[in-house]
């Protein structure tokens, strides 16, 4: 993520860029994402929204302990027990 002020006689985002780039390259055999904004919080957001949903920012599915209940179901409350002896109140 390159977050920058807007160019000027004494800032020059493009290089820093370009250096960034040509740093990557040499750095890692994979694709990389370089994200560069001066703009202002939203454009932030949602750059940092795209790499955060990225599938290898995730552990794997199969080490998640997953679905888990969301309500804890007591043999009496459960509707197909109801039926065979479940005591009914008359009140």
């Amino acid at each position: 993520m390159y977050l920058h002020d807007k160019p000027g006689p004494d800032n020059c985002p493009q290089e820093v860029y370009d250096a960034l780039v040509d740093t990557l390259e040499h750095v890692s055999q994979y694709e990389g994402y370089i994200h560069e904004t001066g703009q202002g919080v939203r454009i932030l957001l949602r750059y940092m929204s795209v790499l955060l949903s990225h599938p290898q920012q995730r552990c794997a599915q199969e080490m998640m302990d997953l679905p888990k209940s969301l309500t804890k179901r007591s043999p009496a409350s459960d509707p197909a027990n109801a039926e065979e002896g479940a005591p009914i109140s008359s009140q």
